[in-house]
Order: structure tokens, then C-alpha cells, then sequence
């Protein structure tokens, strides 16, 4: 199993970026124009397991396999400094505009 995770790293690091950041802009609509506070928490605690969960333990058994600092462990290592330093940044950053669409959006209507 742990082999089957190591041969497709790059591939479940895609897969489950890519989930986190979907699963991220869903909750900010939740938020927003569902005004739907379960909605919200449900795929903001999806976001936080999407995006660090696999990141993690994947990044770790390929440290353990290898038992040295390759591309794919750097790779990790960069994504969580960008997550929390710019990544903070970025998504308070898509808060604010998806709100003021959203506010946008109603007055029109």
C-alpha cells in the first residue's frame, strides 16, 4: 500500500490540491450567497483535510522510504511555507472579493 503511494505522489498531490482548493471556493459560497454556516464548516474542515492531511503523511513516507530530501519532499515543504504564509493572504484576499460580488450580485437583483 505504502508502495502504490509512493509510485503515485505526484499524482494524489494533484488530485488532493486541486480538492482543497475547489472544496475552498465552495465554502466561501456556502458562506456567502447560501448563507449556509453548516455548508461552510463541513468544506472548510474538507478544505483543511484535503489540502494537509495527504500532503503530510505522503510527504513523510517518502522521506522514510528514501531517507533523504528529494524534489517531492521539497516540493511539500514549499507548499506549507506558501500556505501559511501567502496562502493566508491569498484566500482572505478571495473572501473579500467573493463577498463583494456577492453583495454585488443581490443589489442588482
Amino acid at each position: 500500500m505504502i508502495q502504490l503511494l509512493i509510485e503515485y505522489k505526484w499524482t494524489i498531490l494533484i488530485i488532493c490540491e486541486t480538492a482543497a482548493w475547489l472544496t475552498t471556493f465552495y465554502m466561501l459560497y456556502a458562506r456567502y450567497w447560501l448563507k449556509s454556516k453548516i455548508q461552510f464548516y463541513i468544506f472548510g474542515a474538507f478544505a483543511i483535510i484535503t489540502g494537509y492531511v495527504p500532503h503530510l503523511t505522503i510527504g513523510i513516507l517518502d522521506f522514510i522510504r528514501f531517507q533523504k530530501l528529494d524534489g517531492f519532499t521539497m516540493f511539500i515543504i514549499i507548499l506549507f511555507i506558501f500556505g501559511f504564509t501567502f496562502g493566508k493572504k491569498l484566500v482572505t484576499k478571495m473572501d473579500l472579493r467573493i463577498q463583494n460580488w456577492v453583495n454585488r450580485q443581490r443589489e442588482s437583483s
